[in-house]
Order: C-alpha cells, then structure tokens, then sequence
C-alpha cells in the first residue's frame, strides 16, 4: 500500500515549451491572462514585458521606475495590467 501512495505523490513531468527571452534581471513575478493568450512578466530589470503565449513573441515593454516588483496580475475581463 505504501507503494500505491508513493505512486501518486509524483510529480507529472514538465517539458519545456517555450522559452521568453527578454529581461535582463530575475523573474520575479508571472501571471498568465484569463484567456491564456498572453503572459505577463515582471523582473529585477525594472521592466513588465507582456507575451503572446501561443508564438512566444514579446507583445510590450514596459519601463517601471522600481526595480523591486514583487507581483503582477492582468485583469481578467479587459486584460489590463494591475
């Protein structure tokens, strides 16, 4: 029986689709849209970078005055960062 638990502990694999080049810092936050079309980013570089998900292709930049962000969401309706 212990056997049977242990089997379903494990984690699925994770393969890597897709790889967002772009920040110059750490990741510090990710959030993906309601529709899962796009993904936002947040790094130490002090930059938000929103992604197309499907083509990996960065869709805008932009510039904070901090460099320390610590979260990022989109709005799940119109799509707008928060």
């Amino acid at each position: 029986q212990s056997s049977a638990l242990a089997a379903l502990r494990v984690p699925p694999s994770v393969k890597c689709r897709r790889i967002l080049k772009g920040h110059f810092g750490k990741i510090t936050a990710l959030h993906w849209s309601g529709d899962s079309s796009r993904v936002v980013s947040a790094s130490q570089d002090g930059n938000l970078l929103v992604w197309n998900a499907v083509t990996a292709n960065k869709l805008q930049s932009i510039s904070l005055k901090s460099t320390y962000v610590m979260s990022v969401g989109m709005e799940e309706t119109h799509g707008n960062l928060v």
